[in-house]
């Protein structure tokens, strides 16, 4: 997947392996909703010129999203582009949010006011190497950017000579609602009209051949006045790919569509929506053999005769093996401390989620947590739900629509009914081996409901070939890890404050430390991750090389941890992992590995490695 190519809606559905999506927030570890103003140099802490940083990236890679809310604009922003110390961009925060200021300007840059009470951004800002995001002001401040990190052997080129790359971003947006597919010549459309009735399965369209669909389209007469929300949502949607067992979408229509079960707000989103009663959906959707769309009517459905059905489809040309297939998961539950949206295995990535709750309030207090690929720290965590959702201050405006968020039903009429949907495309979360995707519950017992989107490839595409263990002696000696300079540690702490607490022994360096390792890997790989267990220490950072030559430095910011990291009751665990490009790794059964640690602290818990083997991307 090229950078160019992330973020083309018609090429959603080709794996994005890779990427690898992160995220820097505002949030506590001591997970007490305090979530503002934790800066990666800890609150209360200038590091960098005299600033506050907020994010601090190694590349190549891109900010794909930035939503903050402030009840201040003071301060101004600081871009510190591939190691520079005066930044070449420094724009103040009222003109960074006021989404008239170049390049940060609408229809990807939206202000509270549109976006019910969050300043969010999707101007891509792209950088070759490195990235530091400042401010000069400390103040009620939340902040959430998601980013993706590119491997270290593609070319990116760094903000401002690649902005405008957001030029067919921009018309995307601005044609939200519209099929957002180009052009096909082998494009076909299949109309029909359909009934519906209780306890009944009607097949809308079936396909035969390697297609792909761009467009889904339901007509319900009466839907909104003689035939209510809640009627149509008793009907479930499901589609059948290649003639799977288990349907890849079975949904309550309605909420397929990211709409509430109990209102009939109109949204124009770019992927589906509902625009003047017409129900639509434009993900797109590839199958090598067959594909069955159907409705399934239950014992609670009214009969609705009259459905207009118009699908779609084209010729698919790439192998089945280069894209996932579309998925749409519901999950209706009372879970205890956290909603599970998505936990699947395979590789793919998350391209959407919308949630209903049954009343707003304090449960807007619980933040997402999403785990790639099995790693015990979440790569995103944020700072609350309408944070998520790129709103703000519990849905401040109420209901709205942008093309890749809103909130379908939203009132501030006492503790009501919430339904609300977030997007991804650049920002999209990819995994090669698994995915759980959790939102925290602040006020459990009530029943949420989710559907989860996303692009599922059932192979698995990484596993785990090595790993150190610094608590068996054997393992330390096996492979051959030294590290100069140190000193023993021995931790008992957790990865999150909801987590069990573990214990680690392992090693504490320095600045100039060497650490030496072999490792085994897969000779069929196609590139490797190195992770590493570490305990909270600041800015940790050291050279990385494999059999001799340098991949880069690795830099892992603890992020927004300095204030808490005295605390007990705080989680300090992390595990962070570096992609190694494949130039450095095929062919080979076994490396070298090798740091040079430049930063005052530095220390190993544990190391495992995995490898990708080989597919098409």
């Amino acid at each position: 997947m090229t950078p160019a190519d992330t973020l083309r809606f018609d090429k959603l559905h080709f794996l994005r392996l890779n990427l690898h999506a992160g995220g820097n927030s505002s949030a506590s570890m001591l997970n007490n909703n305090n979530d503002f103003a934790h800066y990666l140099t800890g609150a209360g802490f200038q590091e960098f010129n005299g600033e506050y940083t907020l994010a601090d990236l190694t590349g190549p890679g891109a900010i794909y999203r930035f939503w903050e809310t402030d009840n201040n604009n003071n301060g101004i922003y600081h871009f510190y582009f591939d190691g520079e110390t005066i930044a070449s961009l420094t724009i103040t925060r009222p003109d960074f949010w006021d989404a008239m200021t170049a390049p940060f300007v609408a229809p990807l840059s939206k202000t509270r006011a549109d976006s019910s009470g969050g300043n969010v951004t999707y101007v891509p800002i792209p950088y070759a190497k490195s990235l530091r995001i400042t401010e000069s002001f400390a103040g009620f401040d939340f902040y959430n950017i998601g980013y993706v990190t590119y491997e270290a052997d593609s070319n990116i080129t760094s903000y401002p000579a690649a902005q405008d790359t957001s030029g067919g971003l921009k018309s995307l947006f601005a044609n939200a609602g519209q099929n957002p597919h180009p052009a096909d010549t082998t494009e076909q459309t299949v109309t029909n009209v359909i009934n519906l009735a209780a306890n009944s399965s009607t097949d809308v369209v079936s396909i035969s051949g390697a297609r792909e669909i761009t467009e889904l389209r339901f007509n319900i007469p009466g839907y909104g006045s003689t035939i209510a929300a809640q009627q149509l949502n008793t009907y479930r949607l499901q589609m059948i790919w290649d003639g799977e067992t288990n349907p890849s979408v079975d949904v309550p229509l309605v909420q397929f569509f990211a709409l509430s079960p109990d209102w009939n707000l109109d949204i124009k989103a770019i992927p589906l929506g509902k625009l003047n009663g017409s129900l639509y959906c434009y993900f797109p959707m590839p199958f090598a053999k067959s594909a069955t769309i159907r409705l399934v009517g239950t014992a609670n459905s009214t009969s609705i005769n009259g459905v207009s059905v118009s699908i779609k489809h084209r010729a698919f040309t790439d192998s089945i093996d280069s894209v996932g297939t579309f998925h749409a998961t519901f999950r209706s539950a009372s879970d205890t401390n956290e909603h599970t949206f998505l936990d699947t295995t395979g590789s793919g990535h998350l391209v959407g989620v919308a949630i209903t709750y049954p009343g707003k309030g304090n449960v807007l207090e619980g933040n997402e947590n999403i785990y790639v690929d099995g790693l015990r720290f979440p790569s995103i965590f944020g700072t609350g739900t309408e944070d998520f959702f790129n709103a703000g201050w519990y849905f401040q405006n109420n209901s709205f629509s942008l093309p890749l968020h809103g909130a379908s039903l939203s009132s501030n009429a006492g503790n009501g009914p919430l339904t609300a949907y977030r997007f991804f495309l650049g920002d999209a979360i990819p995994f090669s081996s698994s995915l759980l995707a959790r939102i925290q519950r602040s006020e459990p017992g009530a029943l949420l409901s989710s559907v989860a989107y996303y692009y599922l490839n059932p192979v698995t595409w990484s596993h785990e070939t090595d790993s150190i263990h610094f608590s068996n002696q054997a393992s330390v000696t096996a492979h051959q890890y030294t590290m100069s300079g140190s000193t023993a540690l021995h931790v008992t702490d957790k990865f999150l404050l909801n987590d069990t607490m573990q214990t680690f022994d392992g090693f504490a360096g320095h600045a100039g430390s060497v650490i030496s390792f072999k490792a085994a890997i897969d000779p069929n790989n196609n590139g490797i991750a190195l992770r590493r267990v570490l305990r909270a220490a600041g800015d940790q950072s050291a050279e990385v090389f494999i059999d001799g030559i340098s991949v880069g430095t690795w830099h892992t910011v603890e992020t927004v941890l300095d204030a808490d990291a005295s605390n007990s009751a705080a989680a300090h665990l992390y595990e962070r992992e570096l992609w190694i490009p494949a130039a450095l790794t095929q062919g080979k059964s076994s490396i070298d590995v090798s740091l040079t640690v430049h930063s005052t602290d530095w220390n190993d818990l544990e190391y495992s490695i995995r490898s990708r083997v080989p597919g098409r991307f």
